[in-house]
């Protein structure tokens, strides 16, 4: 119905048109749910097939004539209908709203892009006979399809409007080949999967790890299995040796909901491996350990010990995230969404939905937002509850996350509350200071903070400081008016860049004079090869053979200066001469001399060449190349 009124077309009155609504329905419907499960538009796996369905439907809209993005409205209505059943549809509705709108907006370069390939492509392919296909046109449009992203249906329509058949049979044939490859990448995936380590240790009975590192960091447990790097298990491994270690219990937190594994020792009485990350399989805690004493085995006790700095330096981290996540809905504005984060222990990172790049006062007021609740000391409570309360509670769940029937919550104070599985500090003042280390985008509607927290935030307040220090020493200022001093030192140059460009202009128009004196007549046109005595830049190049165009027109020639050890070759050519010969040509003829290379536009090129020894051999080149084109 929103689709029908959008369009300004009744439902059921073409049964075409009501095919292209109701594809539109289904494929809102697919992608609201993919990107609510964490799956955003992109190139590759499951990303470039929610791309592929949005552009279907954006395509479909275009044919009942809807001009401007409409998709992203229909998140709305997904909600009204599905939300009750299917609650994360409404809880990240911001973030799909973003993505898809964002996708809308960047088909319009999609579309422009692709025509201009297909124009391209037809133009420069000679007339099949009548009624044959046009040869390569279904490779061609396989191709702007898959890489670009161009409907091959446009292709096939722009085609029938300029009389040509279309390969689809070819356009087939490139898709099957595509499947191929495809169903070769799945069945390896297939093949790795059923050998993975979870699924031998399933296997050999051993039973899943106990996490116990909320409560502590150091725990007695026992070796349960070791895992090689070809999934294989074995019962013992050596100093040297790069191996898995899986543990009754243990205090290390694997690699989950953005927070990295822990690192450490584990030590038997018989060796000691360093631990440099934890991840999680299936239930299964993998320690990716290297023996750097002695010997580990299978069914030996053991003592497992988290590196308590990197530790807590992550849980700082990861504790601000929240933080700052609460700071940009109450800055920017509620349609702030989670898309993602990494928190270790140097450093963390938060993706989140927003449009527009910060302002520096953004910045600061994020800033300060996040250290006012770190001053506050407010104590975070890890609490777990039935997912169902805690929705309803106000918890805010992770954007991409999966939770089963109960979840950890962690309320920080009365400014954040959201479900957490990681680790965290005691309360918020342990975070010490937070600064933001910048905001840049990473995609359409999404883009990306780094901060720093703890000493991390420290040194890079110190590093400033002496930057500042540094600068200060420099151009003889205290550090308070380093800044009014750079914008005076840059206003001197400035000022002194104009007199420097008045005192050479004098020199210029002496070389004007010089060259214009030089040049000689090839049919109608003024030619000049010039070859200054005095070193030039290569603006200073270009500014010449723009006076001398200017003066001697139609003109086509060249400026040869040496610079150091280098050669620095302009040419200019009018435009009413472009046709018998470009700029760039009588660069080429010059640098192959030379020994280098240049380019540029048909009327003004420049290049370099190694070889001054050859300058006046690169001259004669230029100059005879001009006389066979416009003599």
């Amino acid at each position: 119905e929103h689709v029908a009124a959008r369009a300004g077309i009744r439902y059921g009155s073409d049964p075409k048109h009501d095919v292209r609504m109701r594809r539109i329905a289904d494929h809102a419907r697919a992608v609201t749910f993919c990107i609510a499960d964490g799956a955003l538009p992109g190139n590759e796996g499951r990303g470039y097939v929610v791309r592929k369905i949005l552009r279907r439907a954006i395509r479909d809209g275009y044919d009942l004539g809807i001009r401007t993005p409409f998709l992203h409205e229909l998140v709305a209505i997904v909600g009204q209908v599905m939300g009750d059943e299917y609650p994360e549809v409404r809880e990240h509705a911001a973030q799909c709203r973003s993505a898809i709108k964002a996708e809308e907006e960047s088909f319009v370069s999609v579309y422009r892009q692709g025509m201009a390939r297909l124009e391209q492509f037809l133009a420069d392919q000679p007339p099949p006979p009548r009624g044959a296909p046009l040869p390569g046109s279904g490779e061609f449009a396989f191709q702007l399809h898959d890489t670009y992203g161009f409907p091959v249906d446009i292709t096939r329509a722009v085609m029938a409007e300029r009389g040509y058949v279309f390969d689809a049979l070819g356009f087939e044939a490139a898709m099957e080949a595509q499947r191929k490859r495809a169903r070769a990448a799945m069945a390896t995936v297939d093949a790795v999967f059923a050998e993975s380590a979870a699924a031998v240790l399933r296997q050999a009975g051993v039973p899943v790890s106990r996490f116990v590192g909320y409560e502590r960091l150091v725990e007695p447990s026992e070796v349960l299995a070791l895992i090689d790097a070809d999934n294989r298990r074995t019962e013992v491994a050596t100093a040297g040796q790069k191996i898995r270690i899986v543990l009754a219990s243990t205090p290390f937190y694997a690699q989950s909901g953005g927070q990295v594994g822990d690192r450490g020792t584990i030590a038997t009485e018989t060796g000691r491996a360093e631990i440099g990350n934890t991840v999680g399989l299936e239930g299964y805690v993998l320690h990716q350990a290297t023996i750097v004493e002695g010997e580990i085995r299978v069914g030996q006790a053991c003592e497992a010990r988290v590196d308590e700095e990197a530790r807590r330096a992550t849980e700082r981290n990861h504790t601000a995230t929240h933080l700052l996540h609460a700071a940009l809905k109450r800055v920017l504005g509620s349609h702030v969404s989670q898309a993602g984060s990494e928190v270790a222990p140097e450093r963390l990172r938060f993706d989140y939905t927003h449009g527009e790049k910060l302002t520096e006062e953004q910045i600061l007021r994020i800033e300060d937002e996040v250290n006012q609740v770190v001053i506050r000391a407010l104590p975070t409570e890890p609490v777990e509850m039935p997912l169902e309360q805690a929705r309803k509670s106000g918890f805010i769940a992770m954007f991409g996350e999966k939770y089963g029937d109960v979840v950890r919550t962690l309320s920080v104070g009365d400014y954040s509350r959201e479900l957490c599985g990681g680790t965290h500090v005691a309360n918020s003042g342990n975070i010490g200071l937070f600064r933001i280390v910048s905001d840049a985008a990473i995609s359409a509607g999404t883009r990306r903070i780094e901060a720093v927290t703890g000493m991390a935030a420290l040194r890079l307040a110190q590093r400033d400081r002496s930057t500042i220090a540094q600068i200060a020493a420099q151009v003889k200022a205290q550090a308070g008016d380093v800044v009014a001093r750079v914008a005076a030192l840059l206003e001197e140059n400035k000022q002194l860049r104009r007199a420097l460009e008045k005192a050479t202009a004098a020199d210029l128009d002496k070389l004007s004079a010089e060259m214009r004196a030089a040049a000689a007549k090839v049919g109608a046109a003024h030619v000049a090869v010039f070859q200054p005595a005095s070193p030039m830049t290569m603006k200073e190049v270009q500014d010449l053979l723009g006076r001398v165009r200017q003066a001697l027109a139609p003109f086509a020639g060249a400026v040869l200066a040496v610079s150091g050890d280098e050669v620095l070759v302009g040419a200019a050519v009018s435009p009413e001469l472009t046709a018998r010969v470009a700029a760039g040509d009588l660069v080429k003829a010059a640098t192959a001399v030379l020994g280098g290379g240049g380019g540029g536009r048909p009327e003004m090129a420049q290049g370099k060449g190694k070889d001054k020894s050859k300058t006046a051999q690169a001259a004669a080149a230029i100059e005879s190349a001009l006389r066979r084109a416009l003599s």
